[in-house]
């Protein structure tokens, strides 16, 4: 099958070919005709042969593969000019071997543009023009010479002839070809603009007139230099192909003119002047195209790269402001957790001791300190403090589960599409990449509305630019979309476009993704839908670990002496009053210099350290290291407003930890296992 579909390739390729060399063969036909027309009044030689350009041209545009139709074309001519057959095989080969030349020389001095894009090209192209038309001249006068057709003495003068018509046919016809097929901009614009048909209107007057025989042969020069300033003006305004198109215009008004004998140059070398003015025009233009070209180019680099450099200052900008935003609400979220922590525990207290009828009122209170635990969490979130269970996961697994999950809560006319083109395991919080994609789906859904409409989940594998594998999360829908303000604001905190929005939004999302060194992306404009793209470190699959337990059953706790060390009075009191109706008998300490010179005076009665970890003099991950450097065997216990506090020492990575603000049961529980694990491995080194 492959090697049938190859073959059909191939007799495409070989189609295509011929068709193109015959199309080629009937343009070199028309436009010699046109050229020997023009020859009839200048015997000796025509003023320019545009076939040269045109097949030299082509060559370079389509390929020397088409240089049958060049030969065709060139044999078809000469045979019309009943030259003898010889010469006009000779003649046909010579203007092969130019065409082929010209392209081979511009493709082996590097990399040259056929649209004359820049000086260099125009340069390479003249260069290559000069030399391949040497070719020619010097084989087609030479086959001449061996057919009879022209004596050996006027040869000198022949061949120069025919050196400078293929020259002017080269400099002239074949740049006007090349900016036609690939040069800017483009014709259908150029014609929209009534400036453009003045300025070629002008061109074609001042042109008519210069080589007009009515005017007087003194006024006929300068209205022929008149051109050039013309010719800069259409250059100017409407770019390579509007200097190309008034060069055209001016070239053919003067093959024209000079067929009807008319010109500013009249006398015995007035040919050769006119050649010289016309090659002269075609190479303002071919070089003024190329300069217009290269400003239009560099005005287009200078403004990319501002929009880049502008880019990057409002994205760091942006970045810079949501860290300061980011330090603030981990700041206010670690004093407010202070503040709850009374609020909380002492509100709990106070429900076990007030009447049935009254505890409503203390259920109150608790609700609405859960509450503001749960904002504080969030700005914990986007602060990038939150504390994460990170442990491998199957993503396509977590992407399953949430789609699955939000199935109920999208509108009845939005359809949720999943692909999953791979399944990459990452390290991460289960629960708050849950939380992160929830987020994002049900944006989506509420961005969609009641038209309704489509949310795309795709999970996919991309290379990294350190040589490993990111996972790839892509949200996409077909709502309404955001414009540029509300992308800038996206994850601000508390920042919505809903009329009763609450919480912290998207800035949650933003958080997470921090917490777990992702990227997160967003493609958006007006009306056309938003793009959510999130990219997290791969790692590899977890093996399967059989997990093995003591089966130990816990001891009943005795009554245990604690170290509690807390820089705020409030919870300070707090604490020590739970613990000390719990049963435990409590050693304060205000700072965690404090803490370690307490530890020193109770050493021995001591069985667990309660540390907060932010505290003056001396942190508490710091006092855990000092403490834990004399009893290595001390259970020690960190609390923070910080749900991430614990990060703040590596020394304290393994350490237990509770989040501010805490209830009764869960500050109790914490330390009961801690308590109880500090044991298991005090019974275990008894049995060693």
């Amino acid at each position: 099958m492959a090697t049938e579909t190859m073959a059909h390739t191939r007799r495409a390729d070989a189609w295509e070919r011929v068709r193109a060399s015959i199309l080629l063969a009937l343009a070199y036909v028309a436009t010699g005709r046109l050229g020997l027309l023009l020859a009839e009044h200048q015997p000796n030689a025509t003023l320019v042969w545009a076939p040269t350009g045109i097949s030299l041209a082509v060559l370079i545009l389509r390929g020397r593969r088409l240089w049958p139709g060049v030969f065709a074309g060139a044999f078809v001519v000469n045979v019309m000019m009943q030259t003898p057959l010889a010469a006009a095989l000779g003649i046909s080969v010579g203007n092969t071997l130019e065409a082929v030349a010209g392209a081979t020389l511009l493709r082996r001095w590097g990399r040259f543009e056929p649209g004359l894009s820049r000086a260099t090209d125009v340069l390479r192209f003249l260069l290559a023009a000069v030399a391949c038309t040497l070719v020619s001249a010097t084989v087609g006068v030479g086959s001449l010479i061996a057919g009879g057709v022209v004596e050996s003495a006027a040869a000198p003068v022949a061949w120069l002839d025919w050196w400078l018509g293929d020259l002017g046919g080269a400099v002239v016809v074949g740049p006007i070809v090349l900016v036609s097929a690939r040069g800017r901009p483009a014709f259908g614009e150029l014609a929209r603009r009534k400036e453009a048909w003045g300025a070629l209107a002008l061109v074609a007057l001042s042109s008519t007139l210069a080589f007009s025989t009515e005017i007087p042969v003194e006024l006929r020069l300068p209205l022929a230099l008149l051109g050039f300033p013309l010719l800069l003006w259409s250059g100017l305004r409407f770019g390579p192909r509007g200097a190309m198109l008034a060069a055209t215009v001016v070239a053919v008004v003067a093959f024209v003119g000079v067929a009807r004998g008319g010109g500013p140059f009249v006398d015995r070398y007035g040919l050769y002047l006119t050649l010289a003015y016309v090659c002269t025009i075609g190479a303002v233009a071919s070089v003024l195209a190329a300069a217009i070209a290269e400003r239009e180019l560099a005005q287009q680099r200078q403004g990319l790269e501002r929009d880049e450099r502008l880019k990057v200052e409002a994205q760091l900008q942006r970045q810079q402001r949501l860290e300061e935003l980011g330090v603030l609400a981990g700041g206010v979220a670690h004093d407010f957790n202070n503040l709850l922590v009374p609020i909380y525990a002492n509100a709990e207290v106070l429900r076990r001791s007030v009447a049935e009828s009254e505890r409503s009122l203390v259920d109150d209170i608790l609700r609405s300190a859960q509450h503001a635990r749960d904002l504080s969490q969030q700005l914990l979130t986007y602060a990038g403090k939150q504390d994460a269970s990170l442990e491998p996961l199957d993503l396509g697994e977590v992407v399953e589960r949430v789609c699955a999950f939000v199935l109920s809560s999208l509108g009845s006319n939005v359809h949720l599409v999943r692909e999953l083109r791979a399944w990459p395991h990452v390290v991460g919080d289960r629960t708050l990449l849950r939380q992160l994609l929830i987020n994002l789906i049900l944006n989506a859904n509420e961005a969609i509305g009641a038209d309704g409409g489509t949310i795309r989940v795709e999970l996919g594998v991309e290379a990294s630019p350190d040589g490993g594998e990111r996972a790839v999360v892509r949200v996409a829908d077909n709502g309404c979309g955001m414009d540029a303000r509300t992308r800038e604001r996206l994850f601000d905190p508390f920042y919505t476009t809903k009329s009763a929005g609450r919480g912290l939004g998207l800035s949650a999302v933003a958080g997470i993704v921090r917490l777990h060194e992702g990227v997160m992306d967003v493609e958006s404009s007006q009306g056309k839908g938003a793009t959510f793209r999130l990219s997290l470190p791969a790692t590899e699959a977890p093996a399967s670990v059989a997990e093995n337990g003591s089966g130990a059953e816990p001891e009943p706790l005795a009554i245990r002496k604690l170290l509690v060390a807390d820089d705020d009075a409030v919870v300070r009191r707090t604490v020590v009053r739970l613990l000390t109706e719990a049963g435990y008998d409590v050693v304060v300490a205000v700072d965690g210099r404090d803490a370690v010179d307490k530890f020193a005076d109770h050493a021995d009665e001591l069985s667990l350290a309660l540390l907060d970890v932010t505290m003056p003099r001396m942190a508490g991950t710091e006092a855990a290291a000092e403490i834990r450097r004399r009893a290595p065997e001390l259970p020690i216990v960190l609390m923070s407003g910080f749900t991430g506090g614990l990060r703040a020492g590596e020394a304290a990575a393994d350490l237990p930890f509770i989040a501010k603000p805490f209830t009764v049961d869960e500050l109790l529980a914490t330390l009961e296992a801690a308590l109880d694990d500090s044991s298991r491995r005090a019974r275990l080194e008894l049995v060693r």
